[in-house]
């Protein structure tokens, strides 16, 4: 090369870094080489100008510097000036000088092929052991103090590099830490005085147990090799086992540090093998490419070792001969580190072959030829090839030695828009850059997401990635187990590990946050949330047995710290928040807000309200159950996924549940947070003493809780695939939420209204007992108006959406709604003329069944009317009457209850045979003193009579047809409407509306014929129900008249009486009965 142009100065020649090619290391890339200053790959040179550059960032003077100090160039310089001279010292004008030969590069040492480890005559005995200190420093004691730890518990360890250096380690106890304590290294050196100082002092320091080693070497066969570690531990250990081994003290690793011990073993012993055991971490790898790089300049052979490739097993944390020796046998350690060296000898073999080939091929490559690359592979290959990367659902995330970690596209667009920004074309004579534009950038990052891209299902498979590793479940068919591994990019675990699994974890404090709840749904909670640690392999084999947990308390009752608890177990990453509204507003379109269930393992709702159907939501039911939901974010078409997550909500008012009692069964359990956080705790209150820790001291909480509830977790998730959950504990608090939400459900369980499929109940049948039942805890009542009429008066429940039941027609679809097992028919009415609505399905279950069935209960047994025997010819309607009005069917009197209403279908019927067609029929007043006065026939009779009558009827044609409602009484036994047909008598299983009034004999003088006197009935009279008057099982039954009322209904007096019966095994509301005069016998 030829120089034209001189420094007017001093007459150096310009820097050319193409001079200096051979002092750099090149990359597969061409034209690309090892920055000396950062130690990068991204250093370029244009071999046709120079020019140069580092694209991390680094000065080029800096770069200069490097590869050629200045005080080299200095060095030279008064040999450049005689040499560019010449005769009588004149500077020579047109001079050519000759062109600069780079500097040799410096290649590693090969590893002799008779490397031999070195080691002791002895197992070394002087080993230090750790001691109470003498002497703290202050340093020392923050630390301790900072850790909430005992300055008793300190121990010293004290290491000496010399009669006047020496090294003091501390430990002490740190619940905080992974290994449970913490320690630091104090340097201390003699001062003049002969006292010991806390520093470093200015003497320089030997490296740790150098000399013994040396001395060691000296006498080892062959080329020693000896062995480096990292702390003075290590070295430490190494000598118990009989090898030597060294290490730098804690500041000396830095370059020039290790260049001047590594001199002096150079100096001892000519030539030796230096073996370093570094640790894999990124310290460690620093500290290893510095020791490396001394060990070529000083040309002393190196081998480096990974501990990971000794023992494969080690824990991610664990790195040192410590941890190896835990796995692995002394002389099995000793032949693996003799096996490093030897493959190292063979391994250089190799490497100069593989240079050989390489370079046959490059004397065969044209000097023109040049790989085309485009820029997004460049950038691809200079800002993501040095460690692992995903993108899932358009988010990068890097890996982070434990799990990946998200990079916001906004940090990565600043990347690759400071690699455009820098990134140089040669277009013909001039240097552009036509990459720094937003386009290219974008396209950048565009390419990068589809190189890296991954299936979001494979996004925080099932497991927890843990502090210590990642915990996997594994199955054996049904039974789970699991294990242990070390953290490895290819599980992509989004979040950053926080729990730690430790199988000997104190539970105290996990049991104490566990005490809000009872042991039963306790085990419930613990069982739900072990469900989601593989949640698809529980429901295959336990189908829906999952439900969703509605967390039912107040304040200051554990629910969001066991929350809490959850959420670091999962690394604050996998739990969700969706509440109650969020699912409704899915079901009305809104489904943004579901979109981030897509990858949630557990949804634990804080703050929800109570105006939402909960049976209402069907969003919420496909996702408790499993079944497919759409994910949508604004601005992009929504993507269908399964939910893989459990679901819990905290409600502090009652949840809005209305739907039947199975609906919500098989959907959701309520446990009841009925217990107290407090301070000095009574516990006949239900209070447990608190701990601020729990919500306030987030450390106490990830070291303390979280690794015991792991273990409970992992032992419930044993639990429930062997035995299940039983919910049973939690039916009581969901009947209970049921009964405040609708009165129905009360109500049912008051009377004992359940299930039977083989009843039949009509809507008269429930009315009936409907209507006592809201008279009896106040809910209607009737009030008499001025013009003689009753009006009734109903009181609300205390939700709005809770209605009352006000009519008949209403009570079918309602109680449909509860028994949505049952059906609604038809079933015909005792007059022939018309039907009935009825529920089959359901019965009144209070008490045991009755020794016979009522005459008008509606039983599976019902018998059809028959058909007319006789053709029923045209006959005119019958003629209205004011007579007797109380006793029409379609005039109802609301005054008497069912049972007080049921008399006339239970009492024999008077004789009216003589009575003319123009006569009015008998009052309801008459007959009932007849029925008083005259017992009724027995059964059997009573049909005979009727089935005699009905014939006479039948035979004679002139009577067929239907006469006046007034004209007769009915032709079925105990249905007393007035009407007779040329219908076949034949019992139906049909109630009638049972609307009939009755007036007591108090207001009417009884007929002359009577010589019977009325029974006096007073409060405490003993009294029995006559036998058949019910038509239930309170026949016959015994009691006591516990008050008597008396009523003016339209001038008629009616009295009624108040009796509790003996029977304890009926129903409380049973006990108690209204009946008048007739029904009554008074006791002796």
């Amino acid at each position: 090369m030829t120089l034209t142009g001189l420094l007017p100065d001093n007459n150096l020649k310009t820097f050319d870094i193409r001079n200096f090619i051979e002092k750099l290391t090149p990359t597969k890339e061409k034209n690309r080489y090892i920055c000396p200053v950062c130690g990068g790959n991204n250093m370029t040179i244009d071999p046709q100008t120079g020019e140069y550059q580092c694209w991390n960032n680094c000065e080029c003077r800096d770069i200069r510097e490097a590869v050629s100090p200045w005080e080299e160039v200095r060095g030279s310089r008064g040999a450049f000036e005689q040499g560019s001279r010449g005769a009588g010292g004149q500077r020579s004008r047109g001079v050519t000088f000759p062109q600069a030969h780079p500097l040799p590069k410096k290649e590693p040492v090969p590893v002799p092929a008779d490397a031999t480890l070195v080691r002791l005559d002895a197992t070394a005995t002087d080993c230090p052991q750790p001691q109470p200190p003498s002497f703290i420093p202050k340093r020392v004691k923050r630390q301790v103090a900072a850790a909430k730890a005992n300055l008793a518990s300190v121990l010293e360890t004290v290491y000496k590099y010399s009669p006047h250096q020496q090294v003091s380690r501390f430990d002490w106890p740190d619940s905080s830490k992974a290994k449970g304590s913490d320690k630091t290294f104090v340097q201390c050196h003699m001062a003049a005085d002969g006292s010991w100082q806390w520093t470093k002092g200015d003497d320089d320091w030997s490296a740790y147990r150098l000399d013994e080693a040396i001395a060691a070497a000296k006498n080892t066969p062959g080329t020693a090799a000896i062995l480096w570690q990292e702390g003075e531990k290590c070295v430490e250990i190494a000598r118990t086992h009989q090898i030597a081994s060294c290490t730098f003290q804690g500041s000396n690793w830095s370059e020039a540090q290790i260049k001047r011990i590594l001199t002096q073993v150079k100096t001892e012993l000519t030539m030796a093998v230096m073996v370093f055991l570094y640790d894999p971490d990124i310290t460690g790898m620093k500290k290893a490419e510095t020791f490396q790089k001394c060990c070529i300049d000083l040309g002393l052979p190196y081998v480096l070792i990974n501990p990971k490739i000794l023992c494969d097993n080690l824990p991610h944390d664990a790195s040192d001969i410590e941890q190896i020796l835990a796995q692995m046998e002394v002389p099995d350690f000793i032949r693996k580190l003799e096996e490093q060296i030897h493959a190292a000898v063979d391994g250089q073999a190799e490497f100069d072959q593989r240079i050989e080939e390489a370079n046959d091929f490059l004397a065969d490559t044209p000097d023109d030829f040049q790989p085309l690359s485009e820029i997004t592979q460049k950038a691809f290959e200079m800002l993501y090839g040095d460690k692992p990367w995903i993108c899932a659902l358009d988010k990068l995330y890097c890996w982070d030695d434990t799990y990946y970690e998200y990079s916001p596209d906004v940090v990565e667009l600043r990347r690759i828009a400071n690699f455009c920004n820098n990134y140089p074309v040669f277009q013909g004579n001039q240097i552009r850059f036509p990459y720094a534009n937003p386009a290219a950038v974008e396209k950048i990052l565009r390419w990068v997401k589809i190189r890296v891209g991954v299936r979001p299902e494979a996004l925080n498979p099932p497991g927890i990635n843990c502090v210590n590793g990642v915990l996997q479940v594994i199955w054996e068919d049904k039974v789970p187990n699991w294990h242990l591994i070390e953290h490895t990019p290819d599980l992509y675990y989004t979040y950053k590990p926080i729990a730690l699994y430790d199988p000997t974890a104190d539970p105290t404090h996990c049991d104490r946050l566990l005490e809000c709840l009872d042991p039963g749904q306790r085990e419930i909670f613990l069982r739900i949330i072990a469900a989601s640690l593989d949640l698809p392999t529980v429901r295959k084999h336990k189908g829906r047995m999952i439900k969703s947990l509605l967390c039912r308390g107040d304040g200051n009752n554990g629910k969001d710290t066991l929350r809490e608890v959850v959420s670091l177990m999962y690394g604050k990453r996998g739990i969700t928040g969706c509440t109650l509204a969020d699912f409704a507003a899915y079901d009305e379109g809104r489904k943004f807000s579901l979109a981030k269930l897509v990858h949630s393992r557990v949804n634990w709702a804080t703050e929800n309200t109570n105006s939402d159907r909960l049976d209402k939501i069907q969003s919420l039911k496909a996702f408790i159950t499993g079944e497919p939901l759409d994910s949508e974010r604004k601005g992009v078409d929504s993507e269908e996924f399964t939910p893989q997550a459990i679901t819990l909500f905290n409600v502090n008012d009652t949840p809005n549940l209305q739907g039947t009692l199975e609906a919500i069964k098989s959907r959701y359990a309520v446990l009841s947070f009925n217990k107290t956080f407090v301070l000095n705790a009574d516990k006949s209150k239900g209070e447990i003493e608190a701990d601020p820790r729990f919500k306030y001291d987030p450390i106490f909480v990830q070291t303390m809780v979280v690794p015991a509830f792991l273990n409970r977790v992992l032992q419930a998730l044993v639990d429930l695939m062997q035995d299940g959950i039983d919910y049973n504990p939690t039916e009581a608090a969901l009947a209970a939420i049921q009964t405040e939400n609708c009165h129905l459900f009360q109500f049912c369980q008051d009377v004992g209204l359940d299930y039977n499929p083989n009843s039949i109940l009509t809507a008269n049948e429930i009315w009936t007992v409907l209507e006592q039942w809201y008279r009896d805890n106040g809910t209607l009542d009737y009030e008499e108006t001025s013009n003689g009429k009753f009006k009734a008066i109903w009181v609300d429940q205390a939700k709005p959406s809770d209605k009352n039941i006000k009519a008949p027609n209403q009570v079918i679809p309602r109680f449909l709604q509860l028994f949505p097992k049952a059906k609604k028919l038809a079933i015909p009415h005792p007059s022939g003329k018309k039907t009935v609505l009825a529920i089959q399905g359901i019965s009144f279950n209070s008490g045991s069944p009755p020794d016979e069935p009522p005459l008008l209960s509606i039983s599976s047994s019902s018998t059809a009317i028959s058909t007319p025997s006789t053709p029923i010819p045209p006959q005119s309607p019958p003629q209205k009457t004011t007579l007797n009005q109380d006793f029409h069917p379609t005039h109802p009197n609301f005054l008497l209850t069912n049972e007080e209403k049921s008399i006339n279908n239970h009492q024999g019927e008077s004789d009216n045979d003589n009575a003319q067609s123009t006569q009015s029929a008998p009052t309801i007043v008459e007959t009932l003193i007849s029925q008083e006065l005259q017992p009724p026939l027995p059964l059997p009779q009573q049909l005979t009579d009727h089935a005699k009558k009905n014939h006479d009827v039948e035979a004679n044609p002139a009577s067929l047809g239907w006469l006046g409602c007034d004209a007769d009484k009915s032709s079925i036994l105990g249905v007393e409407i007035g009407v007779v047909t040329g219908v076949v008598d034949t019992l139906i299983g049909v109630q009638t509306s049972l609307v009939e009034n009755e007036t007591t004999s108090a207001s009417l003088a009884l007929p002359q014929s009577t010589t019977q006197p009325t029974p006096t009935i007073n409060k405490g009279t003993r009294v029995k129900i006559r036998p058949r008057t019910l038509g239930t099982v309170r026949d016959g039954l015994e009691g006591v008249v516990i008050r008597v009322k008396t009523e003016n209904y339209g001038g008629s007096i009616h009295t009624k009486y108040i009796v509790w019966l003996d029977d304890t095994s009926l129903d409380p509301s049973l006990r108690q009965i209204e009946c008048c005069l007739s029904w009554l016998e008074v006791l002796g």
